[in-house]
């Protein structure tokens, strides 16, 4: 099986050692579109099951990793969801591969939730909004407003986690998980700017590159910012 990370339009947590089988490009109709959003909301329930595993083996608040595990149902609610619109326009959820759970350190978790967590999901749920007001399909509507709600909780809980963790790093890491930080919303800014096929912004309500960039100019000043320890 031939396979390569995959980009598409919709940021979601990513699980470390993700690969996705190489099919068309996703950002071209929308049934390909819908079909790789719901193998990456899959993929964003095995990521929160490794980070509630995490949690649980490094003693950290038992709520933290609850969460973590209602994220991971909400995950592939959201996948059963979406698969089943892919198919509605003709498209597939693509075969995935992920790394086995191995426990991390409290760097490696933080490093991954400052990225995953605080700058894809926060942005996320922003994208998830704008698709519930704009897309044209009733359906897809019904179903981005489901994810509004179910990825703000889960921006929520990466916020938590890094304010729970990020004290306990060296101050030579905390920088290094800073960086992380900014440097992944950076590459959502070069994300933006790829080109989407004209039904994905209208019948299922994707930003264009313009409102894109407003997005994350706008939560760049309020939630990207890095939190005082």
């Amino acid at each position: 099986m031939r396979v390569r990370p995959l980009y598409i339009p919709f940021p979601v947590r990513r699980p470390s050692g993700l690969e996705v089988r190489a099919l068309g490009d996703p950002c071209a109709d929308l049934g390909s579109f819908l079909g790789a959003l719901a193998s990456m909301k899959t993929a964003s329930a095995v990521a929160f099951q490794y980070l509630a595993a995490d949690l649980r083996a490094l003693n950290a608040p038992v709520d933290l990793a609850d969460l973590a595990e209602r994220a991971q149902y909400d995950e592939l609610r959201h996948a059963r969801i979406i698969a089943r619109l892919a198919h509605r326009y003709g498209g597939s959820p693509p075969g995935i591969a992920t790394a086995p759970w191995s426990l991390r350190s409290p760097f490696e978790i933080a490093l991954e939730n400052a990225v995953e967590g605080c700058v894809r999901d926060a942005h996320g749920a922003r994208v998830a909004l704008w698709q519930a007001r704009a897309a044209v399909d009733r359906d897809l509507r019904e179903a981005f407003t489901t994810i509004t709600v179910d990825q703000a909780r889960h921006a929520d809980l990466a916020w938590t986690f890094a304010e729970y963790i990020e004290p306990f790093l060296e101050a030579s890491r905390r920088s290094i998980v800073e960086d992380a930080r900014a440097a992944a919303v950076e590459r959502l800014r070069a994300e933006a700017t790829i080109p989407l096929a004209h039904e994905l912004m209208v019948v299922a309500g994707m930003p264009p590159p313009y409102a894109a960039l407003a997005l994350l100019s706008e939560l760049s000043e309020h939630v990207f910012v890095p939190r005082a320890a």
